[in-house]
């Protein structure tokens, strides 16, 4: 869940709504446990769901590669 979504304690209905929604969502270690309950009564192999790491931007800390020298 996003951080941000604390700053909706403050606005008087949504504060109630986000209480139920953290309340009924699955929580991440939630997943996990039981992924690995899963695995280990022979369920399957574990894999866990993380997102994929984020794209890097177009101003990245990487150097342009080296041009080849040019034989005259």
């Amino acid at each position: 869940m996003n951080p941000w979504l604390s700053l909706l304690m403050l606005v008087p209905i949504a504060n109630f709504v986000m209480i139920i929604i953290l309340a009924f969502t699955e929580w991440p270690i939630q997943r996990e446990a039981r992924m690995l309950r899963a695995q280990a009564a022979g369920g399957g192999q574990y894999a866990p769901t993380y997102p994929p790491p984020p794209a890097p931007s177009y101003g990245s800390q990487l150097p342009p590669p080296p041009t080849p020298p040019t034989i005259t």
